[in-house]
């Protein structure tokens, strides 16, 4: 297959980029900053961006329209925007994610609101960065247990099935050997899955602290 020109994939760029405008126009969106469609739009004149950070910031655009079609309200904070966050002065998603519904009872309506970090795995990190990340989110709960916040749903996206399940051992071995860690879940899936069934609950593989395998 021949190598795209940069001039293929400048333009490629620019048609994901309206796309991804016109997603953002209907839904909240923290700073001005521009996020991700912000960050591929600097493409354009930036010739020292490599390709695999161009590949990363794009796939997270096109994961960004994928839980637009799934979910039609929901706050998406991009990497860029939490650059001066000191929520996550330790440690930086490559999004987090608030989700608000309404559920009804039979006297009131209650309004829930869900918090989700979401990190995305290219194909070139090695196994041992997997799990230096996977630790840094342990040591992020420890900061919510002494800020008594609930910590946010962990979503992990995987280049292969093979680092999946790698990462899956490392996370069970984890839930065995540390403490305090009740509050934490973790949910992984891969870049195939969600590009072939979207934003679903079915493709993901949910790990928590009391489970039993």
């Amino acid at each position: 297959m021949p190598t795209p020109s940069r001039s293929s994939f400048l333009d490629a760029s620019r048609k994901l980029r309206a796309d991804f405008e016109d997603a953002r126009n209907n839904v909240p969106h923290r700073g001005s900053a521009g996020g991700e469609g912000e960050a591929v739009k600097k493409f354009y004149d930036d010739k020292k961006a490599s390709q695999t950070f161009i590949d990363h910031c794009i796939t997270l655009c096109k994961f960004y329209l994928l839980l637009k079609e799934k979910y039609k309200t929901f706050t998406y904070t991009s990497k860029t925007e939490l650059w001066n966050n000191k929520d996550f002065d330790d440690l930086k998603p490559d999004a987090y994610i608030e989700r608000t519904v309404e559920k009804k009872g039979n006297k009131k309506t209650e309004t829930i609101t869900t918090h989700y970090l979401l990190d995305l795995f290219d194909a070139h990190v090695p196994r041992y960065a997997l799990r230096s990340r996977i630790n840094q989110y342990i040591k992020l709960n420890d900061t919510y247990i002494y800020l008594k916040k609930e910590f946010p749903f962990v979503l992990l996206i995987l280049p292969d099935e093979k680092k999946l399940k790698h990462l899956k051992r490392y996370i069970r071995i984890q839930f065995k050997e540390k403490y305090d860690l009740e509050d934490v879940s973790f949910s992984l899936t891969t870049h195939k899955e969600i590009m072939k069934q979207g934003f679903g609950q079915e493709i993901w593989e949910t790990l928590r602290e009391n489970d039993k395998n």
